[in-house]
């Protein structure tokens, strides 16, 4: 009889020990074995690490400082002995005891898959939310009873929360791109998957809980994120996109990052918003030598000719 292979949970944690007391027991209840739990704790503040380290089960890399989400994870990955890797958030519960064996079944079903995820719902939500901007459009919240169950779908970007996929082909691939530490990771990675012919997938058959819901209030959390997202989705578009396709969609998502920050220094009555959003112009001009330099290596290795990841169905389309 085959035996299973090992299976890394790989989880990034920052300063959330009551967020990793909520979701570790699901980690620790999965019933697929062989599994290795490993956590990377990106220079906490708080208790994290002393949390962790009471569990015999989960191995803990605990790092000096903060060395970005991005850098983060690629570490988590190359530490990992699992030929396959559940990467999840330290905010992503994983309900159901069969969580693991099951998506890990899902992906064994698909053949060009880079990365799956399930649907991943806010624990305050009854509708999923896909995301404000995905490559070439705004998407829209799907209500929970019309998309749970109907199957597992072809989708743009895969959710960087929580996501299954094999070690190899995120080597292959390059890992994340950590010039920033936010807001480059998943959309990077998985137009450079369909650009090396893979594709990305969603199960609707699966949902995983996220409970970091605090920080859609907090002033410096939100500046924090904009002075990353221009120049993170500005680096991503001048790396992969074809020519035709970068001169239409980075004016346009520029624009709608700006109005987003306009919209929440009007909400929040301050500037700093869009002074964040001008440091991340500025972010995207002072590496935009480098931005060139690796966007030259991308399309000279890519294997598909046409972006399709602007050509495939968002989850509400499918």
């Amino acid at each position: 009889m085959q035996s299973n292979p090992l299976i890394t949970i790989g989880i990034l944690n920052y300063n959330a020990v009551e967020r990793l007391r909520k979701i570790i027991p699901s980690i620790l209840a999965q019933d697929y074995e062989p599994k290795e739990i490993l956590v990377l704790d990106n220079g906490s503040r708080d208790d994290s690490v002393v949390f962790l380290k009471q569990f015999d089960k989960i191995k803990t890399i605990a790092c000096p400082e903060n060395l970005g989400y991005g850098h983060g994870k690629n570490i988590l990955v190359d530490k990992a002995k699992g030929k396959y890797l559940f990467m999840l958030d330290n905010d992503i519960e994983i309900p159901q005891n069969d969580f693991l064996r099951r998506i890990f079944d899902e992906y064994k079903t698909i053949p060009d898959v880079a990365f799956l995820s399930p649907v991943i719902c806010d624990i305050d939500k009854d509708y999923l939310d896909t995301g404000e901007l995905a490559f070439n459009k705004i998407n829209r919240n799907i209500p929970l009873d019309l998309i749970l169950k109907t199957g597992i779908k072809k989708v743009p970007r895969y959710r960087g929360g929580a996501c299954f996929f094999k070690k190899q082909i995120f080597v292959n691939l390059g890992g994340f791109d950590v010039i920033y530490p936010f807001s480059l990771d998943d959309y990077d990675i998985s137009a450079r998957a369909y650009l090396m012919g893979f594709a990305n997938y969603r199960s609707t058959n699966l949902m995983a809980i996220h409970h970091g819901i605090d920080t859609r209030t907090k002033l410096e959390s939100l500046c924090w994120k904009i002075q990353y997202q221009l120049c993170g989705f500005s680096r991503m578009i001048w790396k992969n996109y074809r020519w035709y396709n970068l001169l239409f969609w980075w004016p346009v998502s520029a624009a709608w990052i700006f109005y987003k920050s306009l919209r929440a220094s009007v909400r929040y009555r301050s500037i700093r918003p869009v002074g964040a959003y001008i440091r991340s112009f500025a972010f995207f001009i002072r590496d935009f030598k480098d931005t060139l330099k690796q966007r030259k290596k991308i399309q000279a290795k890519r294997i598909v000719k046409k972006d399709l990841f602007l050509k495939t169905k968002h989850l509400e389309s499918c």
